[in-house]
């Protein structure tokens, strides 16, 4: 299949259906520009971007289907769309987005990212981890826990919390909320900045398939069965990342305070077009006036 490649930067955010992938996006950008909602069922079927320029670097932020569905045709529909994003845009940060459901990690979040995993090998130093939706008035080691747990249920793989953020559940609707988008905007924006864009190959095929799931999902219950078995091993490891996670936000807060101020000047290249295009109407309507 031939694909547009570019030159951009890609941002790439993998996750499943319901974890917020398009909202984070329209965060990225600063504007509702793909249509999101937190449910199981998939809004985003086929693969779309938008541009941003940050720090005089292109970035192409990509909206991608999650990987499972109940079909076979579904999974693969979005193998195929979550490939093409990859080859339009190989040189890229992949973020992958953990919904959860009381502070504990799904098992789908589990199979998804280990599938994509195998398939492209990510390199460390280009992926980081959302963890999307969280309760804004949840406990001190909520974050601590639910990071512990993703931790231990990747095992063997080894990720760092810096390359962890937390997001907080935001309600488009409310006035109030405009600063927290903001926010959580810097939060990703800072994400991203502090990691490096890598050239992603595909070195095997995303294997996934449909009548598989049921017995993954078995095996992931299993392993955080077993995790929580040795609940002081397990609470010691919770208090070790809460500490570091600790660490980690306040050494990003004052990165972000610094973004404020370097990327005052953000440019959304598709809005700039847009708003030329309103005023180019303007004018036209105003000469047929005459």
């Amino acid at each position: 299949m031939a694909t547009n490649r570019t030159k951009d930067t890609g941002i790439i955010i993998l996750g499943n259906a319901g974890s917020g992938k398009s909202f984070l996006c329209n965060i990225l950008i600063g504007s509702q520009r793909f249509k999101a909602a937190f449910r199981t069922r998939a809004v985003t079927l086929e693969t779309e971007h938008h541009r941003i320029r940050a720090e005089g670097i292109n970035f192409r932020i990509y909206n991608i289907p999650g990987l499972i569905e109940i079909d076979r045709d579904g999974i693969n529909r979005n193998k195929r769309e979550i490939m093409r994003a990859f080859d339009e845009c190989s040189n890229s940060i992949v973020l992958f987005v953990w919904s959860n459901v009381g502070g504990r990690v799904q098992q789908d979040d589990v199979i998804a990212f280990k599938a994509l995993n195998e398939a492209y090998q990510f390199p460390q130093n280009s992926l980081g981890f959302v963890v999307n939706n969280l309760p804004p008035e949840r406990e001190d080691d909520y974050d601590g826990e639910f990071t512990a747990e993703v931790v231990e249920l990747l095992t063997p793989l080894e990720f760092f919390v810096e390359d962890f953020v937390f997001v907080d559940k935001l309600d488009s609707n409310k006035e109030e909320s405009k600063d927290k988008f903001k926010q959580a905007r810097f939060q990703l924006l800072n994400l991203i900045l502090s990691h490096k864009p890598t050239e992603q190959k595909k070195h095997t095929d995303i294997k996934l398939e449909a009548d598989k799931i049921n017995e993954l999902r078995l095996e992931v219950q299993s392993q955080q069965e077993q995790a929580r078995k040795d609940r002081d091993r397990f609470e010691e490891k919770i208090d070790k990342m809460t500490k570091e996670i600790k660490k980690a936000k306040d050494k990003a807060r004052s990165k972000i305070e610094d973004l404020k101020e370097k990327l005052s000047d953000l440019e959304d290249e598709d809005e700039e077009k847009s708003d030329e295009i309103k005023k180019l109407r303007k004018e036209i309507k105003a000469l047929k006036a005459k």
